[in-house]
C-alpha cells in the first residue's frame, strides 16, 4: 500500500496525511455505520473470493489513496480508467459447522468477538442458582426450580454450569469460546467433568 502513496503523493508531508488519516479510519473502523462502510468498501475492494481454507481480499491501492485523500467526495466504482495497483490479502480461514449452523472460523487468533447471548443467559442463571443455595444451604433445589419455573432436572443441569472453569466462562463472556461450545452442547452433555483440565478437553478441543 506504501508504493501508491509514494506514487499518487511523493511528497513526505502528503504522505503523512494520508497515513494519519488512514491511522483514524482503523480506530473509528468498530464505530462506522452500515452505509458508511459500504461506502468505503466498494471504493476500496474489487473483489472477494471465499475458498475452503482461505479468504481473499483483492485491494484497490489507488482506490484506497483517492477514498482518504478525498473521502467526502464521491469515487468512482469500478470501470473506470484511473491505473490499479491491486494487492490480495489473504486470511487463513475455515469453515465449521456448530449445532445445525456453520460458522467462518479465522485462523490467526484475530476473529472478532461474537458473544452468545443464549450461553451468556444460561450463566447468568446458574450462578444466581448457586448464589441461592449459597445463601440458604437447608433450600431444596426443586424450590428454586419452581421459583424459576424449571424442572428440577434442568436446574440441576443449569447448576453444574456454575463450576466451569474460569477461563472458560471469560472466554464465554467476551465472546472468545470455541465455535462448538453451544448452549445445546452444555445443556445436553450430562457428562461434564468438575475437573478443569478435563473441562477443557471436553468442551475447547
Amino acid at each position: 500500500m506504501l508504493n501508491s502513496v509514494q506514487f499518487h503523493w511523493p511528497d513526505a508531508v502528503a504522505q503523512k496525511k494520508f497515513l494519519d488519516e488512514a491511522g483514524r479510519l482503523a480506530a473509528a473502523w468498530q464505530d462506522l455505520d452500515a452505509d458508511r462502510l459500504r461506502v468505503i468498501l466498494r471504493a476500496m475492494v474489487t473483489g472477494v473470493q471465499v475458498h475452503s481454507d482461505r479468504v481473499d481480499v483483492t485491494l484497490d491501492q489507488m482506490g484506497v489513496a483517492l477514498w482518504l485523500n478525498a473521502k467526502d467526495q464521491p469515487q468512482p466504482v469500478g470501470g473506470d480508467n484511473r491505473e490499479r495497483n491491486l494487492t490480495v490479502l489473504t486470511i487463513p480461514a475455515r469453515l465449521k459447522r456448530t449445532g445445525i449452523e456453520m460458522q467462518m472460523v479465522v485462523e490467526d487468533g484475530l476473529e472478532p468477538a461474537n458473544v452468545d447471548p443464549v450461553l451468556v443467559r444460561l450463566l447468568l442463571r446458574a450462578y444466581a442458582i448457586r448464589a441461592r443455595l449459597l445463601e440458604e444451604p437447608s433450600l431444596p433445589l426443586k424450590e428454586i426450580a419452581a421459583e424459576e419455573a424449571i424442572s428440577s432436572s434442568y436446574a440441576t443441569r443449569l447448576l453444574r454450569l456454575a463450576f466451569l472453569a474460569p477461563d472458560i466462562v471469560t472466554a464465554i463472556l467476551n465472546g472468545k469460546h470455541p465455535p462448538q461450545l453451544t448452549a445445546n452442547r452444555l445443556m445436553d452433555d450430562t457428562r461434564l467433568p468438575l475437573d478443569w483440565t478435563a473441562q477443557r478437553r471436553l468442551l475447547c478441543s
